[in-house]
Parts: structure tokens; sequence; C-alpha cells
């Protein structure tokens, strides 16, 4: 799994990276805030076994990201790539997670 960022309107917003097995559910159409991202993936590294589901809404916009735990694995959709699904190990989603939020806060935290 590809969980990355790319910053278009430095020095925190950029677009958003996510991609696994050919399924692109990337963000690159907003200047996203990149540490406020880094907190909701980590938010739903910690709690989506819990609850079940968890939704982000980009701001600035109605596009919403959502995650959906079932089994040991975890389904993102994103309402502006209709039909596009990804399906991850809740482990290797955790593993991705971590790395993401380790380098924005290491990069950009300052």
């Amino acid at each position: 799994m590809v969980l990355d960022y790319v910053l278009t309107k430095p020095p925190y917003h950029g677009g958003i990276i996510i991609k696994h097995e050919g399924t692109d559910l990337s963000a690159r159409w907003a200047p996203i805030p990149i540490l406020s991202f880094a907190k909701v993936l980590k938010e739903v590294a910690d709690t989506i076994k819990d609850v079940g589901s968890i939704g982000y809404e980009f701001p600035g916009s109605d596009a919403t990201l959502d995650f959906l735990y079932q089994n040991g694995d975890v389904t993102i959709s994103a309402s502006y790539n209709s039909g596009a699904i990804i399906h991850v190990p809740y482990v290797e989603l955790l593993a991705a997670i971590d790395e993401f939020y380790r380098s924005a806060t290491r990069n950009l935290a300052s």
C-alpha cells in the first residue's frame, strides 16, 4: 500500500497519495493540511477496530474518504472516485499510516 503526500502549497499543504493494487484514491486536487490529515490517519489506526467505520471530509469541499473495518481488513472508499475501493489488511494499513505519520511529523512539524 502506498500512502504518501506531495507538497503543493508549502509549507504544510499538499495532495494525498493513496494507492493499493492498481486502485488510486489519491486526492491531489486541493491543498490538504498534511499534518491534520496525518492526525486523522492516526485516529483511524487507533480506533477503527473499535468503532467499525470512520469518515474524513476534506476541508473546503464535500469530498470524503471513508474507512470500514471488517474481519481484519479495512475497506477505503472515496466520494470523489465512485466505484473505486481499496481492500487492505488492517496490519498493512497500520504500517502505512505509521510511516505517513512519522514522515509528516518529522518533515513538517517544526
